[in-house]
Formats: C-alpha cells, structure tokens, sequence
C-alpha cells in the first residue's frame, strides 16, 4: 500500500461487501486482510488524517467520519455503494 494519504492507487485485492453489511465491518475485514488495525487502514487510504487517532467505533463508522472517496478510490467500489453501508441510526 502507497503511504501517501490522498494519492493512494488502488488496493490489490478487495473482498465484496456482504447483504447489508455495515462500512465499519467491512472496513475490519479489510484491514484484518491486510494485517493492519483499522485506524492504520484508514491513514493509509488516506481516509483519516494522521494526527486525528480517534476512530469511531466500528459499528458507527460513516461518511462524516471517514473519506468515502479515499476509500472508494482505494477499493474500486463507489461511493454511493459505501454510503448505502452506512449505519443509518447509531448511538
């Protein structure tokens, strides 16, 4: 994976979302493919800023927390696909 935030050319290998899977589950199971953490997934996409380490938790993880444009530059699925992941109500 480039390291450059921003400027990431596309990740090799891409599990499909599942039915009705949440981005954050997603996100963990892309991360674990990589053997990375999710905050560390999310830097390298280029989808966090590397000095905010806060991440939502997995289950809360959406479009205001995260760039769905870095990532959907990075997996090759749009953005509308990610945003319909997003959880819709969350505490």
């Amino acid at each position: 994976m480039n390291g450059t935030a921003g400027h990431h050319s596309g990740l090799p290998f891409v599990p499909q979302p599942a039915p009705h899977e949440l981005l954050g589950s997603w996100l963990l199971r892309l991360a674990q493919l990589y053997g990375l953490g999710l905050t560390t997934l999310l830097s390298r996409l280029g989808a966090r800023s590397t000095g905010d380490a806060r991440v939502p938790h997995w289950f809360a993880i959406d479009g205001s927390s995260v760039s769905l444009d870095a990532i959907s530059t990075a997996s090759r699925l749009s953005r509308a696909d990610l945003e319909a992941m997003a959880p819709h109500t969350c505490r």
